[in-house]
């Protein structure tokens, strides 16, 4: 059989990201798979779906890897973890046991329909900024609409300083206009800046300024994004004509009850 392989493409406007494997799942590539998936599911999708049409299932206990990583989700807001097998074969060898909760569609378009069921539960706005001096504190003003119209005031602040970091970084290094989502997901402020560069973020070492407010008017670089949120990154954008960068900060804390 075939040594493993995945590939993998991602939507960044539907929030949906694709694995395709193909070739021999058994005991010792499910480490890989595990390892590719908690990447994807790192980077915060809304829905991640894995096509296993062409994987040959060697054991139904590596099967299991796909509820594990649907349990280790933490620290970052949960992503819809769905498989896909068209033929049958992989179910047929004991993977639709070993997968536990983790729902398998016929085909890739019953999976993303499923998929935006999900993301239609989650509260979102967006906005489209030109590449000005004004584009901060704009997504600013977004947010800060966005906190109060859904009750996590006590988040505002920060959410405010980080998207104003997000903005700044994309206006002023990729010298682009710039797309905002702002997206409430379960216990999760979801922020992403698209922008029009394939560079990597700038990050800036200069910390000094030690309050949100006095931080607000000043992009420090998204060194200081790492000290608010749970969680950062940025994807390329597979046609390779940009990036998003995102970042997470939590609602509640870890254990917390659920809001009111």
């Amino acid at each position: 059989m075939e040594p493993l392989r995945t590939t993998i493409t991602r939507d960044v406007d539907l929030d949906v990201t694709i694995v395709v494997m193909d070739g021999r799942l058994d005991l010792r590539s499910a480490a890989q798979v595990r390892s590719v998936l908690l990447k994807c599911m790192a980077e915060c999708p809304a829905v991640l779906i894995v096509d296993v049409s062409a994987c040959q299932l060697a054991a139904p206990a590596a099967a299991t890897v796909f509820a594990a990583v649907g349990k280790q989700q933490q620290f970052a807001p949960a992503a819809a973890l769905m498989l896909v097998d068209e033929n049958g074969r992989f179910r047929s060898r004991g993977g639709a046991v070993a997968v536990g909760a983790v729902p398998i569609y016929q085909d890739v378009k019953t999976a993303c329909a499923a998929g935006q069921t999900t993301r239609a539960g989650h509260s979102r706005r967006r906005l489209e900024l030109a590449p000005t001096m004004e584009a901060a504190n704009e997504a600013r003003l977004a947010v800060r609409t966005a906190c109060e119209a859904w009750d996590i005031q006590p988040l505002s602040l920060d959410a405010q300083l980080v998207v104003s970091e997000l903005v700044t970084n994309g206006v002023k290094h990729a010298r682009t206009g710039v797309v905002v989502d702002i997206i409430l997901r379960e216990d999760y402020l979801h922020l992403r800046v698209r922008d029009g560069s394939t560079e990597r973020p700038v990050i800036q070492s200069d910390l000094r300024v030690e309050s949100a407010e006095s931080m607000a008017d000043h992009g420090r670089g998204v060194a200081i994004v790492q000290r608010i949120c749970a969680g950062w990154g940025y994807v390329i954008d597979d046609a390779h004509i940009g990036k998003v960068v995102w970042a997470t900060v939590r609602v509640r804390p870890i254990g917390a009850g659920p809001r009111s």
